[in-house]
């Protein structure tokens, strides 16, 4: 089984172009977002980093559906 990863800033500066906006706010936006789901955590745990980065792409989804997270 092949797996397949995105680049999380790719899709941010995507994003943050085709609605006109700054990357950083956005990036702050989708952090926000993750740390209300998971709480924030000022250690490395890979755990925590596979989840808010889930949490981030779907972050991602909701925009380009038009919804607000």
């Amino acid at each position: 089984m092949e797996c397949r990863s995105v680049d999380l800033n790719a899709v941010c500066f995507t994003f943050a172009g085709t609605a006109g906006s700054r990357w950083k706010s956005l990036k702050k936006r989708s952090k926000r977002y993750v740390e209300g789901k998971l709480g924030r955590a000022d250690w490395h745990d890979a755990g925590f980093d596979a989840a808010a980065a889930l949490l981030s792409w779907e972050y991602f989804k909701m925009l380009s559906r038009g919804e607000q997270p």
